[in-house]
């Protein structure tokens, strides 16, 4: 299977923050289940499969779409040959993108394939004449730029602001230090935060901290569950593995047990 994270080009920086291909055909028409949790980011997912990709093996999804905030746990399920490209959308980039309140597309997706604007039917035609994995990614990348840079389209840095530092921050004060520094009200605050990200700020803050130790996690990169918890702003073992069950449906100590999926 071809796995590989690209970096965007200075064009896209502001928008992408980076590029996931997954290619794999198997020899056999093995099952394929790909979990996927919360991570602070939106995304836009071209996909061919040979049988289809299904949500939690129910929802056959569109081979074209923007998805929002993941808050609860899922499954893409396949069967058989897949291809998969992921432009992981800045967490409030999507709204720019798109022209839509986030909070719309939270824990579930659009599918691009219905959508008549910004050329994107011009766009898919060409990704489904293309045989070529390198070829598709040049096709949505060379959109992006062109919606972008033809519509002028320009991230809110005030939600950028605020995003870059609730997603580094440990300290549960700084939501009132980041409304000061912008000096917006809590009111205004949350609801522009829930029009561009799609969640609360509070829970944003929650799933940056979540995937932070699911990272380290991954990454063995400890001696000590509660290692973790301290390096990631927990209370304690016992909050750290709360937040953590309530994000992926699994203990930590199960999920090492069980998980293994390509790194963002």
């Amino acid at each position: 299977m071809i796995t590989e994270i690209h970096k965007p080009g200075s064009l896209l920086k502001d928008f992408v923050r980076e590029v996931l291909i997954l290619d794999d055909f198997p020899p056999v028409a093995k099952e394929t289940s790909l979990p996927y949790f919360a991570d602070g980011l939106p995304g836009i997912m071209y996909q061919q499969c040979d049988n289809g990709m299904y949500l939690n093996k129910t929802k056959k999804l569109s081979n074209f779409f923007l998805y929002g905030q993941t808050v609860k746990p899922i499954e893409l399920n396949m069967t058989g040959r897949y291809r998969i490209i992921i432009f992981y959308l800045y967490s409030h980039a999507a709204s720019v993108l798109f022209r839509l309140n986030s909070s719309e597309i939270t824990d579930t997706c659009l599918d691009l394939t219905l959508l008549n604007r910004f050329g994107l039917k011009e766009l898919i035609a060409k990704l489904e004449d293309s045989s070529s994995i390198w070829a598709q990614v040049d096709l949505i990348n060379s959109f992006l730029i062109t919606h972008i840079y033809g519509n002028d389209l320009r991230i809110d840095r005030e939600m950028d602001f605020a995003v870059r530092q609730l997603a580094g921050s440990r300290n549960p004060g700084s939501l009132k230090d980041i409304r000061q520094q912008l000096n917006i009200s809590e009111r205004t605050f949350e609801r522009k935060f829930a029009d561009h990200v799609g969640i609360a700020p509070k829970l944003f803050a929650r799933i940056c901290q979540f995937h932070a130790s699911l990272q380290q996690l991954r990454g063995q990169q400890f001696n000590k569950l509660s290692d973790i918890a301290i390096d990631n702003g927990y209370a304690d073992q016992s909050h750290f593995i709360r937040s953590f069950k309530e994000f992926t449906g699994l203990t930590p100590s199960r999920f090492s047990e069980l998980i293994q999926y390509p790194k963002k």
